[in-house]
């Protein structure tokens, strides 16, 4: 299942064109926005 939050750190991420400003962004740290999108990316793996 798509996370809302998710869908707003890929499209951050794609916006910024960089995970560190798109964590500042997104009011989280680095490591937590490219593990929930990381993990996210395994789930699309399934």
């Amino acid at each position: 299942m798509i996370k809302v939050k998710v869908l707003e750190y890929l499209t951050a991420g794609a916006r910024y064109k960089r995970l560190g400003k798109a964590a500042q962004a997104c009011f989280v740290s680095q490591p937590t926005l490219s593990g929930q999108i990381l993990k996210f990316e395994q789930e699309l793996a399934l």
